[in-house]
């Protein structure tokens, strides 16, 4: 059975270019990679639809979440540990300040 995607002819990234959520590049850290996807995707109304549906997705930012938000190493797109993603997002913390 195909799953019901109607819910993306809501979604606010209709329009934007793609390579926002599917950057290329390291400038800026990952973080900065995805900041205008993720402003974007904040005031998205289906943005819990997209996450749930991307939850094993290991690229690109869905329902406004990185892949390592979503458990992947963005690097290898390989899943991550609990406590590598504790590391990971304590990293990210301290790129942002």
């Amino acid at each position: 059975m195909t799953p019901d995607l109607s819910w993306q002819d809501h979604a606010a990234c209709i329009g934007h270019p793609g390579d926002l959520w599917f950057p290329t590049g390291t400038n800026g850290g990952w973080g900065d990679r995805y900041a205008d996807a993720r402003a974007i995707c904040n005031g998205c109304p289906v943005i819990n639809e997209c996450a749930q549906m991307a939850a094993d997705i290991p690229w690109g930012m869905w329902g406004g979440l990185t892949p390592e938000e979503r458990g992947f190493d963005p690097h290898t797109g390989g899943k991550i540990g609990a406590r590598a993603l504790a590391r990971s997002e304590e990293a990210s913390c301290r790129e942002r300040v």
